[in-house]
């Protein structure tokens, strides 16, 4: 950068190494916080691409065109091994060929999908519609 010349640092700070400065220093507010950009309108939700309008109510909203039931269960920890073992004691075993897809099936219920998802999110997607039943806790 041509033509940009630097001040030199002071020889206090030069005799410090960082390590040697106290840590409060380093966290201390300098002046007020600077504020916030004004911000505009939020951009409109979507959640799997379905167009909302304002605030219309879940029910209000458009449905997805396939009409295969969806089933959503947790995707991890003890709620999802006892969500398992409740199907499979139920004997509907759901096959998940990839342990890494959220999408499974059940054999003895070809037309089902089981949807594997945050336990907060079964709620979120049957409140949406976006799932028929869901199984949490």
């Amino acid at each position: 950068m041509a033509g940009v010349t630097r001040a030199p640092l002071p020889a206090r700070a030069l005799a410090r190494p960082a390590a040697a400065r106290p840590a409060a220093a380093a966290h201390r507010a300098v002046g007020p916080r600077p504020a916030a950009p004004p911000r505009g309108p939020s951009p409109p939700c979507s959640l799997n691409n379905v167009k909302t309008t304002g605030s219309a109510p879940p029910t209000a909203r458009a449905r997805r065109t396939t009409d295969a039931p969806r089933l959503a269960i947790p995707s991890k920890g003890r709620m999802a091994e006892d969500t398992l073992q409740l199907l499979r004691d139920c004997q509907l075993n759901v096959y998940k060929p990839n342990p890494r897809q959220y999408v499974a099936t059940i054999p003895a219920l070809p037309a089902v999908e089981v949807w594997f998802q945050r336990a907060s999110d079964v709620v979120r997607k049957l409140a949406y519609g976006d799932v028929d039943l869901g199984i949490v806790g």
